[in-house]
């Protein structure tokens, strides 16, 4: 009995080229971690203008008045500025992690609420769904490159 043949040829090269490069991003992983620590940089900015997604209590009027500003954990911009631009010096990225640090004393005091203090945590923990997105994002960029650079 005559059998019937099919023939497929595939290009491996397109395939050889994608995982190349994932090999070329794994090989040196600073360029994927700055990547998620411009995520991590992103989302203290979002907790700043949300009043910490709306967990951070709002200022005693007389601090208000004092201060002459409304806005919560900002008073010099350093603490801010040292969280959400990680141009600032504050992104650490090791062989294997990234994070963002801020050298603010103030810091501590902030998230353990102190001297009759409310909590204002200036770096909340981000969601299950926030850091799953984040995942995603880091996948992509392993896989194509995206938003990365070296």
């Amino acid at each position: 009995m005559a059998g019937l043949d099919v023939d497929v040829d595939v290009d491996v090269v397109a395939a050889d080229d994608l995982l190349d490069g994932i090999e070329t991003r794994l090989t040196n992983a600073d360029p994927l971690l700055r990547f998620l620590g411009a995520k991590m940089a992103d989302y203290e900015a979002e907790a700043f203008a949300t009043r910490g997604f709306g967990s951070w209590a709002p200022l005693d009027p007389d601090t208000v008045a004092g201060k002459g500003s409304a806005r919560v954990l900002v008073d010099s911009g350093d603490l801010l500025d040292g969280l959400t631009n990680p141009g600032a010096g504050n992104l650490q990225v090791t062989a294997d992690s990234v994070r963002l640090h801020t050298a603010e004393k103030s810091a501590v005091f902030l998230r353990r609420g102190a001297r009759g203090m409310p909590v204002r945590d200036p770096i909340p923990s981000p969601s299950r769904a926030r850091v799953s997105e984040w995942a995603e994002d880091l996948i992509g960029a392993l896989v194509d490159g995206t938003g990365i650079r070296g």
